[in-house]
């Protein structure tokens, strides 16, 4: 290829050079009309790549064509200004025969696995070029490691505006996406001769799909490796600062610091860009009475924002999403967000697609504060017209890192417009936004807020007589409540749509008819299986019905496609128990616990489920957790099975020895103590722990009796209480004269008062014995007791 990795089009500069082809200058000047008007490509279409004699020079006109096709429609659909219909477009030589690839419309060419794309999606046939053409030219592209990156990359971008342009997840795209993925990596850790810029923004751009299928540990991963090659830091930090024109106190507030050892952040406009930069969409004022428009620092130099490179821009706007997608929504972590926004939304310069896409992360965070919901709507107005009018920003400036941006079609800016208007109670105009962008849920959902029911069916049964669509039907079999227009919009798709088997399993779920819905779940991810509320469904309904494999089949596939869910483990280790693998069981309640570290529960069926597979130490962390989450917390026999397997050196799952967890249980048995002072339980499996120290053991079996024998003889009422005691009694007697040999001199003093505490209590114990009604069944016992009484007597009679 002529250029390497300027094919990638990332506009982070504006040189052309002599040798670039007309084709490439008009790719880099934005000029979709010379571009896109490709006489070989009309020759592809009729015959789809047979019979077609490819030089290099037509396979890097093809590739400049999928790319200006993919680029148009990104401008078209995400970043505007919309192309008008005077663009020339229908002039094409190809325009009226992409409108028919093979036997289908251009609509039907882009539906993936039975998933239409969004109705408000403008000029799909640019789409649908990008696709026939990425899809079919990758095996003509040279082998020469930086045109298969190149390739790879673009393929990739394709893959993912498209499934951004499906409202649904599909597995044909994050198969794609990953496999694609995969080998860009390898080219990044291998190929020397892609400059480190382009590096970056792959890693940046594979963290951001990845992000997109809720992969967060791919996303991170890949995210750490784009930081390193551009050796920059960003680290939050506290500093003294106000929020309100009121407070008379500074507060620690959070702050976001970017620095790096080379000191290569700040901008120098000379270099990164030489024509003039755009003029960045800004953040709205707040005009607020009490509430400052951003933190004030009690340190001036903390409120200078440090300006950064475009790309140190798109890896800030990457960290801040991975943080967004891997920690839950609260207002803790929103704390913790704001610092990266602040940082962005304050650059005097930078890439036009970025600055859009924080406006709008601040317009959903600031859409929940009665302070800043007004703003957000406004802001949200502004952002709305930047991306679908003309002005002065040109298209290179607007597609400028678009790829590493995050942005949103703008149906789904205007969407976020609608909510925050039914969110200040305007829903007639919210109405008329989602009646406009075919939002057909908003819809009935505003019809019944206004108790108008009845229009919802009206307005998409008129809409279905200008032109029938599977979501139509659906969306009519909801506002009716009819399955009978799910059944007819299955019979429309030709049998493939994934939504109308959605609807129908949906149905019959609402009422409990599990049996009947399964199989419509079943199909529907049969059709499409990155469908995330149908496996949850089609799980709880095999678990209802008691049908464990297709139970943990299901759960097993939602948790692939949300790993951050804690109530999908744990109804998969609930399957996995019936069927009796435990030990997948376990491990399963362990990811459960990853999602949710706070959830008693969980912790309870991972106690158990871990003292029957024999992993003793997960067992004592349970319990230790439980008592942490409840205040206090006591299982006295799963206790006793673990303590006796540690004396025992009973093997754990994995084989390791068990006596290596002695102290751990010795701790844990030791807060229970505190605990629980009247549970003699407690105290004797803690004395057992300590055999090897036989006066701290003599010490706790003391204890242990104090608890056992508390009230008047209440031990004595029963022969099993009366044998427990007495046998206690006797192990107490055994511990402290092996304490009193055995001790060391500055410790003999206690043992000699443990010793007399020991003869004190086996008096008393033998008395009680004597006068309850088991004097015969313990005769033997107190024979052995008296004995030891006997010697413990002469011990302190002979004491030295």
């Amino acid at each position: 290829m002529a250029l390497n990795q300027h094919w990638l089009c990332n506009y982070s500069t504006n040189i052309c050079t002599d040798d670039w082809t007309p084709s490439l200058k008009a790719l880099w000047e934005c000029n979709w009309s010379e571009t896109l008007n490709n006489d070989i490509f009309a020759q592809i279409i009729v015959r789809n790549f047979t019979d077609i004699d490819f030089t290099a020079k037509s396979v890097e006109e093809m590739l400049c064509l999928a790319i200006s096709a993919l680029q148009a429609f990104v401008q078209d659909n995400f970043v505007g200004p919309l192309l008008n219909e005077d663009d020339k477009f229908k002039e094409l030589s190809w325009h009226s025969d992409i409108q028919r690839i093979g036997n289908d419309s251009v609509r039907n060419y882009l539906i993936s696995d039975g998933e239409e794309i969004n109705t408000n999606v403008n000029h799909p046939e640019l789409l649908a070029v990008a696709k026939f053409i990425l899809l079919h030219i990758g095996e003509r592209i040279s082998d020469e490691s930086i045109d298969q990156f190149i390739y790879q990359n673009w393929l990739l971008r394709y893959y993912g505006v498209h499934q951004l342009v499906i409202d649904e997840y599909t597995d044909t795209f994050f198969n794609g996406i990953n496999k694609v993925s995969n080998s860009l990596v390898e080219n990044v850790n291998t190929v020397e001769n892609i400059d480190k810029d382009s590096k970056v923004i792959c890693l940046l751009e594979i963290s951001a799909w990845q992000l997109h299928f809720k992969r967060i540990f791919t996303a991170k991963e890949k995210l750490q490796m784009a930081q390193q090659l551009l050796d920059v830091n960003i680290t939050i930090e506290g500093k003294l600062g106000v929020r309100t024109k009121y407070q008379q106190k500074p507060v620690p507030q959070l702050m976001l610091r970017v620095d790096s050892p080379n000191g290569d952040i700040v901008v120098i406009p000379s270099i990164e860009s030489p024509i003039a930069p755009a003029k960045l969409p800004a953040l709205l004022q707040l005009d607020d009475d009490t509430r400052l428009e951003k933190i004030q620092f009690i340190n001036e130099e903390d409120n200078i924002i440090t300006r950064t490179k475009s790309i140190v821009q798109a890896l800030i706007l990457s960290t801040y999403n991975y943080i967004q997608k891997s920690q839950p929504k609260d207002k803790l972590a929103n704390e913790e967000l704001m610092p990266y926004l602040m940082t962005l939304m304050y650059q005097e310069q930078g890439p036009w697609s970025i600055r859009i896409s924080v406006l709008f992360e601040n317009i959903i965070m600031e859409a929940t504060h009665k302070r800043t919901v007004e703003r957000s709507l406004k802001q949200c107005e502004e952002i709305y017209k930047l991306v679908t009018k003309s002005d002065s920003t040109s298209n290179f400036h607007r597609l400028s890192f678009v790829y590493t941006s995050y942005m949103r079609p703008h149906w789904i800016i205007r969407t976020q417009l609608a909510d925050l208007l039914v969110s200040l109670g305007f829903v007639k105009t919210a109405l008329d936004i989602y009646l406009d962008i075919e939002k057909w849920d908003a819809v009935i959902m505003c019809y019944n807020m206004l108790e108008l029911k009845h229009k919802a069916a009206e307005v998409i049964q008129n809409e279905l007589k200008k032109k029938e669509t599977v979501e139509l039907y659906c969306m009519l079999g909801d506002s009716l409540d009819d399955k009978t227009w799910y059944e007819r919009a299955w019979e429309f798709s030709n049998k493939r749509s994934g939504r109308a088997q959605r609807h129908l399993g949906s149905y019959y779920f609402a009422r409990k008819q599990f049996e009947e819905a399964i199989p419509h779940l079943e199909q529907s991810v049969a059709i499409n299986s990155l469908q995330e509320s149908v496996w949850s469904r089609l799980g709880y309904s095999a678990l209802s019905l008691e049908r464990w494999e297709l139970a943990a089949k299901a759960y097993r596939h939602y948790t692939h496609i949300e790993p951050n869910g804690f109530e999908c483990w744990n109804n998969l280790a609930k399957a996995y128990l019936n069927l009796g693998d435990k030990q997948r069981a376990h491990k399963v309640l362990a990811e459960a616990l990853r999602c949710n570290y706070d959830n008693w529960k969980v912790w309870e069926n991972f106690l158990i489920v871990s003292l029957d597979t024999g992993n003793f130490e997960d067992v004592l962390n349970a319990h230790h957790r439980l008592g942490e989450l409840k205040s206090k917390y006591l299982d006295k026999e799963v206790l006793t099975i673990t303590v006796n397997a540690i004396l025992q050196n009973t093997p754990d799952s994995q084989g390791r020895p068990s006596e290596r967890l002695l102290k751990k249980a010795q701790n844990l048995l030791a807060q229970l103590c505190v605990q629980y002072p009247t549970e003699g339980v407690v105290f004797e499996l803690s004395a057992k722990l300590f055999d090897k120290e036989p006066l701290q053991k003599a010490q706790k079996l003391q204890k242990a009796y104090r608890a056992y024998t508390q009230g008047k003889n209440a031990w004595t009422k029963t022969s099993e209480g009366t044998l427990q005691v007495l046998g206690l009694c006797n192990d107490l007697c055994e511990s402290s004269l092996k304490a009193y040999e055995e001790v060391e001199d500055n410790l003999k003093t206690t043992a000699v008062s443990q010793l007399s505490s020991a003869r004190l209590t086996t008096q008393g114990c033998i008395k009680a014995a004597n006068d309850s009604e088991w004097l015969d069944q313990c005769n033997e016992q107190i024979l052995m007791l008296t004995d030891l009484l006997e010697i413990i007597k002469t011990k302190l009679l002979n004491k030295p």
